[in-house]
């Protein structure tokens, strides 16, 4: 049975809907929360492969924070050795660092539901295959990445063009949250509400994000399913 190390960097950006779809994969997992004093491992002995969550801090805290620069250091292993990772918003930020890639400050943060498009190779892809071209997905960051060299651009958005790669075949990086339940984006409204206030007319409102969420989590959650079903089972 496949065994996921699952780095989670803050309370409220958890795996969500790939947990059910872990489970469905026979795919024990195990987190590991530096906010809560966990250290993060040298190696992933004794694990096949990693998932990396949001979060609201920076890949480019490494000096700041003593968990990104072991988290960095964690993911250029797993990169090295060919092994599965999965980056998800932060996460996909720390998999294109670790890869040598720059993380930088977007021009505007880009929080809500808003529409992406795959590439020609995003369509192609076997795990983003079957999707439409392009569809809404939900957002909250502020920062974006280079695609690493070697790495194929899977996406892109209006404000970011960059918004997933594939590196190899088994690691990617998604910069857009295909995880969130509606719980999870209620809860991130009113935690990150002064984040969100600061932003002004630059993103979506919170009313507006509501009733684009409860407009859209249905679809929102099959593509989820699709997606993160079609890279554990080419993982398993």
């Amino acid at each position: 049975m496949p065994r996921l190390l699952v780095l989670q960097h803050i309370g409220c950006e958890h795996l969500g809907l790939v947990e059910p779809i872990l489970k469905d994969h026979g795919m024990e997992y195990r987190y590991v929360r530096p906010f809560a004093g966990e250290d993060i491992p040298n190696d992933l002995a004794g694990w096949d492969g990693l998932i990396a969550l949001g979060g609201p801090m920076s890949a480019n805290d490494g000096e700041r924070l003593g968990f990104i620069a072991d988290e960095l250091r964690l993911l250029a292993k797993v990169q090295e050795a060919g092994m599965p990772a999965l980056g998800i918003c932060l996460g996909a930020q720390l998999i294109a660092k670790a890869a040598g890639a720059q993380v930088i400050a977007g021009e505007e943060k880009e929080i809500g539901w808003y529409p992406l498009t795959l590439t020609e190779e995003g369509k192609k892809d076997r795990v983003l295959d079957g999707l439409p071209g392009t569809f809404p997905v939900f957002q909250w960051h502020g920062e974006t990445f280079d695609i690493p060299r070697g790495a194929v651009c899977l996406a892109g958005s209006e404000r970011y063009s960059n918004q997933a790669f594939r590196l190899g075949e088994k690691v990617y990086g998604l910069q857009f949250h295909l995880e969130t339940t509606q719980p999870m984006i209620i809860e991130w409204l009113d935690l990150y509400r002064e984040e969100h206030a600061k932003c002004g007319g630059t993103v979506q409102g919170r009313a507006s994000v509501m009733a684009k969420t409860a407009l859209l989590k249905s679809a929102a959650e099959q593509r989820a399913r699709q997606v993160f079903g079609r890279y554990f089972a080419s993982i398993g």
